[in-house]
């Protein structure tokens, strides 16, 4: 085995505890996301059907567990009358993971990034 071949080895074991953080971080986001999309479909049935006025104070009061998380961040909540984006960031990574729902009933999770996100949508999402 070359030099090359051997340091190659030893970077996995050397840069797991980093790896893990961010994998652990990134999960985090995206499990907060999807609490915040919940939080959102709560919001919207208790204000007659609209999202409007949805903001990451309400959200947060809504869902306490939304301020929070380890890991991760909501960011920001844009709401309409009838759709809605919520996103949230790994703290770690600084990778972003939103959520978006449209009056089609069209839901997208789209992120930035480069761990998690392939060509901008949720690895295993």
């Amino acid at each position: 085995m070359g030099g090359g071949q051997l340091a190659a080895a030893a970077l996995p074991s050397a840069a797991r505890p980093t790896v893990i953080a961010e994998l652990e971080s990134d999960s985090s986001a995206k499990e907060l996301a999807r609490t915040a999309e919940t939080t959102a479909v709560t919001y919207n049935v208790e204000h007659r059907g609209s999202y409007s006025g949805l903001t990451v104070a309400k959200a947060e009061r809504l869902e306490p567990t939304l301020r929070s998380s380890a890991g991760s961040k909501l960011i920001s909540v844009v709401a309409h009358a009838t759709s809605f984006r919520v996103t949230t960031e790994a703290t770690v990574t600084r990778q972003t993971f939103s959520i978006t729902w449209s009056p089609s009933a069209k839901v997208t999770m789209s992120c930035t990034g480069t761990i998690e996100c392939a060509r901008g949508r949720w690895a295993n999402g």
